[in-house]
C-alpha cells in the first residue's frame, strides 16, 4: 500500500512506524538554488506571501523534500514589535539591529513590557499576517499531498530579540524577576500566533529557541526561563491532528531531559550533537528530528559525506531525517539531492511549483 508524504509525516510525528523515516526540512529551508530555480528569492520573499509559499514549497518540488514550509526566519516578529531589521539579501538573512526595549541589569535599565501591543494586534498585521497569508497558500495548493510546516521563535528567544540577548542572558542570573516579567508578557503573544499558524492551515508549528542551549543553561535554568512557556504557548491542542516541536540550538545534551518534558509533540536537537547520543537519550520518548550538520556536511561536504551522515541518523532510529538546524541559503544542489536520495533510494526530478495566482 502506498503512502504520501503527509501521511509519512504525521505518521511519525503521532510516535507510529511507517515503511521508512520521512526526509524533510522542519527548519529554515530557503537555497539560492530553489531561488533561481522558482524566481521567487529573497529578501522579498520574506514580505511577500506567495513568494513565500512558492519559496517555501520549493524543498519538495526540487528536491523531493517531504514537507512545505514557511517563514524563513525569526527577526520578523521582532520587527512588528518595534525592533530595526537590515533585510539581508539572496544569501543574508536578516538580521535584528536595533533592540527596541531595555532590559539591561548592568546599566539598571528595565523597560515595561506592557507597553507592548496586544497578542491580537501582533497576529493582525506584518510579519506574522504575511506568513499566515503563505501558509494559507501551502495549504491550498500542497495542503492534500504534504504537511504544512510552519515556524516561530519560542518566548525566551522573542525576548531576547527584543532587548539584545546578551543583556537577557545576563539578566537571567541577575535580575530574574524582570526576566519573569517580560517571559509571562511575551508568551501570550507567541501562544496566540502558534494558534494563528494553526488556523491558517499549519500541521505542524516548529518553536525555535536558538538562545536556549546546554552550552550554557543548566536544567533548571532551562525549566525556568524557556520549557514553562514552550508548554503554554506550544501544547494548548494535543489533536492527532496538530503537532508542536522544539529545536534548541547548541550542545543541548545537558539539557535533554527538560527537552522532552516541554509536552510537545517532537524535538529537534542541534547537530553539534552527535546521532548516536541524541538516540540514546531520546529512547521510548516523543518523536525526535534531525540531525544532519548544516554545515558539515551540507554546506561544506561531498555528496557521499551527506549520505554516510544519513544513514548513522537512519541507523540510529530518528523518526524523521532533517537539517539540524536552518539550512545555510548557499547549501550546494547536490547535497541536498543526496540527502533526499539516501533515504528514499531514488532521484527526484524537479517539477513545476503548483502555486498559480
Amino acid at each position: 500500500m502506498s503512502i504520501d508524504a503527509r501521511e509519512r509525516v504525521l505518521t511519525r510525528m503521532r510516535g507510529e512506524e511507517t515503511d521508512r523515516p520521512p526526509v524533510a526540512i522542519f527548519s529554515q529551508s530557503a537555497t539560492t538554488g530553489m531561488m533561481a530555480m522558482y524566481g521567487a528569492s529573497w529578501p522579498s520573499a520574506h514580505n511577500d506571501p506567495m513568494q513565500m509559499a512558492v519559496l517555501g514549497a520549493a524543498q519538495a518540488d526540487m528536491f523531493g523534500f517531504e514537507c512545505v514550509r514557511a517563514p524563513f526566519g525569526l527577526t520578523g516578529e521582532a520587527e512588528r514589535l518595534g525592533c530595526g531589521i537590515l533585510p539581508g539579501g539572496k544569501s543574508k538573512r536578516p538580521v535584528v539591529t536595533d533592540y527596541a526595549y531595555k532590559l539591561d541589569p548592568l546599566m539598571s535599565r528595565f523597560d515595561d513590557p506592557s507597553v507592548l501591543m496586544s497578542p491580537e494586534m501582533f497576529v493582525s498585521g506584518g510579519a506574522p499576517a504575511v506568513a499566515q497569508e503563505a501558509v494559507s497558500i501551502l495549504k491550498k495548493f500542497y495542503g492534500e499531498d504534504y504537511p504544512v510546516v510552519a515556524g516561530n521563535a519560542g518566548t525566551l528567544t522573542l525576548t531576547g530579540m527584543l532587548v539584545n540577548p546578551e543583556n537577557l542572558v545576563f539578566a537571567i542570573v541577575m535580575a530574574p524577576d524582570e526576566v519573569q516579567r517580560w517571559l509571562k508578557t511575551v508568551a501570550p503573544i507567541v501562544a496566540a500566533y502558534t494558534g494563528a499558524l494553526f488556523e491558517a492551515g499549519a500541521d505542524i508549528v516548529q518553536c525555535s529557541e536558538p538562545i536556549s542551549s546546554g552550552d550554557w543553561m543548566t536544567k533548571d535554568i532551562f525549566e525556568n526561563t524557556c520549557g514553562r512557556y514552550v508548554f503554554f504557548t506550544h501544547c494548548p491542542d494535543h489533536s492527532r491532528d496538530r503537532f508542536t516541536e522544539l529545536h534548541v540550538c547548541g550542545n543541548s545534551l545537558p539539557i535533554v531531559d527538560a527537552l522532552f518534558g516541554t509536552g510537545v509533540s517532537g524535538v529537534s536537537i542541534g547537530d553539534v550533537v552527535q546521532p548516536s547520543s541524541v538516540a540514546d537519550l531520546a529512547k521510548g520518548r516523543e518523536v525526535v528530528i534531525g540531525n544532519i550538520g548544516i554545515g558539515q556536511p551540507l554546506m561544506n561536504g561531498s555528496p557521499e559525506q551527506v549520505e554516510a551522515t544519513v544513514e548513522d541518523c537512519m541507523k540510529e532510529g530518528f523518526d524523521v531525517i532533517a537539517p539540524g538546524c536552518g539550512l545555510h541559503p548557499e547549501t550546494p544542489d547536490d547535497n541536498l539531492r543526496a540527502m533526499v536520495r539516501k533515504v528514499t533510494g531514488k532521484d527526484h526530478e524537479p517539477v513545476p511549483s503548483r502555486i498559480t495566482a
